[in-house]
């Protein structure tokens, strides 16, 4: 595979499994549709869940929902993946949130994402932006696609990471390349040419 810049971002205390170019582009996006109800489904150290709650606007409510399922105890990403959910997450909310903004995080831990929908539903009723990196087996992430896409506003954005790695375990690109066969309107982020990791599918509802 060919090495991918990653995003960095000095404000952020933990890493950001991003690249560079593909998760900038990302969050420009991000930044001109201005949701309120975001929905990440695999967090793990938290980069990302960061940079969302970073980029929203100066005014109003932004709710987030984290689903994510736990590491193996033994795996050495555990204690900082469990560092984020027990306080760090809810602390960065509450520090981008002032007296014109309001940002709320519902952190869902231990539940496979597709039983978590109706806690979404019930939370949210809709979901405005959806960014799936959960289980990149085939059969997981199509799950999160079918079960939460109904629940997308219409004019609904979801992002999809690691449409381009082909691993065993990696199989989201088989996902996307079916996304693009039934004619939604997709987009795709990359961050260097001819590019064969990481790489992030954005689908317009």
């Amino acid at each position: 595979m060919k090495l991918v810049p990653v995003f960095e971002d000095p404000d952020c205390p933990v890493p950001i499994i991003q690249g560079a170019g593909e998760f900038e582009r990302l969050l420009k996006l991000y930044k001109h549709l201005k949701p309120t109800r975001i929905v990440e489904i695999g967090s793990l150290f938290g980069g990302t869940l960061f940079e969302f709650m970073k980029n929203t606007p100066s005014q109003g409510l932004y709710q987030f929902i984290s689903i994510d399922l736990p590491v193996n105890p033994d795996d050495s990403r555990y204690e900082q993946q469990m560092m984020g959910h027990r306080y760090l997450w809810s602390d960065w909310a509450d520090n981008f949130s002032n007296k014109k903004k309001k940002v709320e995080l519902v952190d869902v831990l231990s539940r496979p994402s597709a039983w978590c929908v109706q806690d979404v539903v019930q939370l949210f009723g809709t979901i405005d932006f959806l960014f799936i990196d959960g289980s990149h087996r085939y059969q997981d992430a199509k799950l999160d696609w079918e079960f939460y896409r109904p629940y997308m506003t219409p004019t609904g954005v979801i992002a999809f990471h690691d449409i381009y790695r082909h691993t065993a375990i990696d199989q989201v690109w088989q996902l996307w390349e079916e996304i693009k066969a039934e004619g939604y309107v997709t987009r795709e982020f990359s961050t260097i040419e001819d590019q064969d990791d990481w790489g992030i599918g954005v689908v317009f509802l």
